[in-house]
């Protein structure tokens, strides 16, 4: 008989996490190009810019660069010159009304109000901690 899988907090956060993952690969778009269109789309429009979509992602400028680079190729955004913001054209938007985000929303919305609290200050506290550690 196989061991029950671990059922601690990260090992719970981690399998959420993949399994959030692999619904990423949607309508022909990656995860972090979904990613990327779902931060244009929300994000403030002086704050649209790749820089700051790498920042946000914490990684490098390079793979944000192809993601966007690959949105504008799509027709799902439209890029400035750098430093400038990128927009979200209809097409993206359309294709955002089929987000796979949406699913884990409506879960995330159907918990009560405290639990929805509880669970955003917690995750909150778990990425900033990861953030500011570092790397091994």
């Amino acid at each position: 008989m196989q061991p029950e899988p671990s059922r601690s907090i990260p090992a719970l956060v981690e399998q959420l996490s993949r399994l959030f993952h692999s619904t990423g690969y949607a309508r022909g778009l990656y995860p972090g190009q979904w990613t990327a269109l779902r931060f244009f789309a929300e994000a403030p429009e002086r704050e649209r810019t790749s820089a700051r979509l790498a920042r946000h992602q914490g990684m490098s400028l390079g793979p944000v660069s192809r993601s966007v680079r690959t949105l504008a190729a799509k027709g799902l955004v439209v890029r400035g010159r750098p430093g400038e913001p990128v927009t979200v054209t209809a097409s993206g938007h359309a294709l955002l009304t089929h987000d796979p985000r949406r699913r884990l929303t409506g879960l995330v919305e159907a918990l009560p109000e405290p639990q929805q609290e509880t669970l955003e200050e917690a995750l909150e506290t778990l990425i900033h901690g990861l953030r500011a550690e570092p790397p091994a």
